[in-house]
C-alpha cells in the first residue's frame, strides 16, 4: 500500500473491517432466517442452537426485536408443531416475547414427553 499518512491507513482498515462485520452480520441474519428444527428434533438443541445465532448477531452490534424474535423462533418449527405454534401464538397476543415463547414451547415438550412416558405404560401395562 502507498498510502502517505498514518491517518488514511487507519481509515482503509475501518472501511475493510466494517464490511466484513456487515457481511459476517448478514450471514448471521440469513442463519436465523433459515434455521429450522427437523422432524422429531430435540426442542432444547434447537433453542440453544437458535440463542446462540441470536448472540452472534447482538455481539456484531445486529438488532432483532422481541417480537421477531419470538416469530423466529415458533416459525422454525416442523409442521408437527404447528397447532402448538397457533395455540401459543393465540395465547400470547400482545406478550409475544422471546422468554415468554420459550417457556411455552419447553412447557409443550415436557408434556408431550410426559404424555408419551404415560401412553407407552399404560400399553405395556395391558400387554401384560
Amino acid at each position: 500500500m502507498n498510502e502517505p499518512t498514518a491517518k488514511r491507513m487507519f481509515e482503509l482498515l475501518e472501511q475493510v473491517h466494517t464490511s466484513r462485520s456487515a457481511a459476517t452480520l448478514a450471514t448471521a441474519h440469513a442463519k436465523h432466517r433459515a434455521l429450522r428444527m427437523p422432524e422429531g428434533g430435540d426442542i432444547n438443541k434447537h433453542l440453544a442452537e437458535y440463542e446462540q445465532i441470536l448472540g452472534e448477531i447482538r455481539t456484531l452490534g445486529g438488532q432483532i426485536s422481541e417480537e421477531q424474535l419470538a416469530w423466529g423462533a415458533l416459525l422454525s418449527l416442523p409442521q408437527s408443531w404447528k397447532p402448538t405454534v397457533n395455540q401459543i401464538a393465540n395465547r400470547r397476543q400482545g406478550a409475544m416475547t422471546y422468554q415468554n415463547i420459550r417457556a411455552d414451547l419447553l412447557l409443550e415438550a415436557e408434556f408431550n414427553k410426559a404424555f408419551e412416558t404415560s401412553t407407552k405404560s399404560t400399553e405395556d401395562g395391558a400387554k401384560a
